[in-house]
Formats: C-alpha cells, structure tokens, sequence
C-alpha cells in the first residue's frame, strides 16, 4: 500500500526496531484471514459458482501471498544492508518482495469491481444469471489480476526493485544515486511509482467513493429521505440494526448495501494512514505515532475483509442460537450462507427454479465455447 514507500525517511535504531516488528503479526493476521476466505470458498461448490463469493476470493488470494511479504519485512532484504534491522535476504528475495508487493495493486482494483459488483445487483437488478449471460463475472475478475502482473513483470524488467527500509519496493540504487549511476531505471523511482502504483490506487479511491456514493443516493432516495431534513439515523441508516424478517424488498436492498458499506469502511481504514503518512512525506517527515498505525493499519485488510466476509452468518447464528460460542457462531455454515450473492438479493424464484436457470446459463456458455 501507500505504506510501501519509505525510502526518504530516517528513523533511529530504535524505532527501526519497533516498526520492523510491529507489522509482522497484523500481518499474520491479515494472512489468516484472506487465507479462510480462500479455503472456504474454494472448498464450497455452490460458493465458487456465485460472483460475490469470486471476486472476494480473488481479492483474498492477492492479500494472502503480498501479507506473507509484508510480514517478512527487512527479512527480505539482503543481509548486511547499512542501516536496516534485521536484514537477512538476499537480492533475490528483495525482487521476490517488490515484485508482490507491486502486484497488491490489484487489491484496490478488486474493491472497485466488489462496489461495483453491489450497484449492479442493487440498483440495476441484476442477478446472478445476468452476470453468466452477459460474462460480467469475467471482466470484474480478470483484469485487476492481469494489470497487477503487467507492472509487477514491468518492474522486474525496469530493475526497479530494491531496499526501502521496511521492505523491498520500488527504490534508487544505490541509494541516492542519480542518472546513469543507478541500477537498471531506479533512478526515475518516484515515476514508475505513481505510474504503477500511486495512480491507479487514487483512480481506485476515486471511483470507489463515486460508486458507493451513487449506492448510498440510491437507497436513500428508495427510503424517500429528504437529506436535508432527515435525522441523524436515517441518514446513517448502514450503521443500524439488520431488518429482520425482510418484508419488502427496499429491505433487501439496505440490507445488502449496508454488507457494501462495511466493505467500503474497511477499505478506507486500511488506507488512510498510509496515504496520510504519503502526504506528509511530499514535504516533510511523518510523525512516528502515524507511521506506528500505519504499520497496524495497513497490513490488515485480509483480516478486514474476513470479519466482513462472515459478518452476515455471525449475525444469523447470533439471533438462532444465542448460546453458541462465538467460534460456533463465525464457522457454523448454514443454507443462507450459499445465498450470499445476487441470488438472496434478487431472486423471487423458488430454489429449485434459480438452480436450473443457472446450471442452463453454464450449459449454454459451455456450449458456446465449444
């Protein structure tokens, strides 16, 4: 993330120490929880053919392999480099971790094609068969995947990666050269920076915010909320209690954009610190306490999306069987969990209707490639 850039910063021994430590186990969680997101849907037969449950998986498989590098840290980078804790790598697994860590770009991306998984079923009525009919499912997985790697191989070909003091990342060498005395274009670091990673991560908050925006007017004009005149609590109504029984289908929808916004608010916290400690280092040095919940902060978005990911089957099991453990509660999967897509949303249709509608979209697909 924005966090990845350190390499103007100085930092004593000790706080080289603490912030080389400190991402390690938010790391390991953020490991953990894409990790269970990846197990249970791989592992879920119904789950991998629904296109919420794919993106969150292909979201999750991008978090788990860069979380893994973030937690090596200067581990990764080559032993007896001046100035950094804890260096034991090599130069191969210094371009191992740059290279990932530049993949992670397609994480944002991946975000934006989840909001915009949610407008789609939400406000245009889409279900799941119109996903297969019209092949939307490919295009709001592939591409993320496809241009993390065009700029991670870039990179590599570039020779752009290299120490950056907590990690490996796009960075001069060595260090403070200039001109033809870098290796490979290091030397135009801060370019291939915005141009592979800065950029498209702004474009990304961009288009998140301006989608969830459009989610958000939507469900407010759907409620008839003059904005206003509206209360506090109808104006923060994804901040409520879940409305159960759903009896119409507006209570569907808020239902399922509240899931959204949750997801948004995730986003926005795993990002904030590092894009704050960003804007501080265009002109100066970041305060130590920002850059300690930077390192918190921002290696934690597996973990974030996972509490999300079982939110809804939590709140379930909390309401039907109120004297479960709370291990019980997040792992015990039940028939709603397989409905978590645009098919709980949409679907008016009995079970077995939308089951066959949906095996007859693969058959025709199938067909076609054929």
């Amino acid at each position: 993330k924005l966090l990845l850039s350190t390499t103007n910063m100085t930092f004593t021994s000790y706080r080289a120490k603490v912030l080389a430590i400190l991402v390690k186990p938010f790391a390991f969680l953020s490991m953990l929880g894409a990790g269970l997101i990846i197990h249970e849907v791989i592992s879920d037969n119904n789950k991998r053919k629904l296109t919420y449950h794919r993106i969150l998986c292909a979201m999750s498989i991008i978090d788990f392999l860069t979380s893994f590098w973030f937690f090596m840290g200067t581990w990764a980078i080559p032993s007896g480099t001046l100035g950094i804790y804890a260096a034991a790598g090599t130069e191969g697994t210094c371009t191992a971790q740059g290279w990932f860590l530049i993949l992670y770009i397609a994480s944002p991306l991946y975000s934006v094609n989840l909001a915009i998984y949610y407008l789609l079923v939400i406000k245009y009525k889409w279900d799941e068969y119109d996903f297969l009919r019209k092949k939307a499912w490919i295009w709001l997985l592939v591409p993320p995947f496809l241009f993390g790697l065009s700029v991670a191989f870039a990179g590599l070909g570039l020779q752009l990666y290299h120490p950056a003091n907590l990690w490996c990342f796009i960075a001069p060498y060595p260090p403070g050269c200039s001109g033809s005395e870098c290796v490979g274009r290091s030397d135009l670091y801060n370019t291939f920076r915005w141009a592979f990673y800065y950029g498209p991560f702004w474009c990304a908050v961009l288009l998140i915010t301006f989608i969830m925006a459009s989610l958000y007017y939507f469900i407010v004009k759907q409620q008839k909320i003059i904005l206003a005149q509206a209360p506090p609590a109808a104006l923060f109504w994804f901040l409520g209690k879940e409305y159960e029984p759903e009896k119409t289908k507006a209570d569907r929808d808020r239902r399922f954009a509240r899931q959204a916004f949750w997801y948004l608010f995730a986003f926005y916290l795993n990002y904030v610190f590092p894009t704050t400690v960003r804007a501080i280092q265009i002109n100066g040095t970041p305060p130590f306490g920002l850059l300690v919940m930077m390192a918190i902060f921002g290696p934690l978005g597996g973990f974030f999306n996972y509490l999300i990911y079982i939110r809804p089957r939590f709140l379930r099991n909390k309401k039907k069987h109120p004297g479960w453990s709370f291990i019980k509660k997040i792992s015990n999967v039940d028939e709603e969990d397989h409905k978590l897509g645009a098919f709980r949303t949409r679907s008016t249709m009995k079970p077995e209707a939308r089951a066959r509608m949906v095996a007859e979209a693969h058959y025709q697909l199938i067909f076609e490639r054929k």
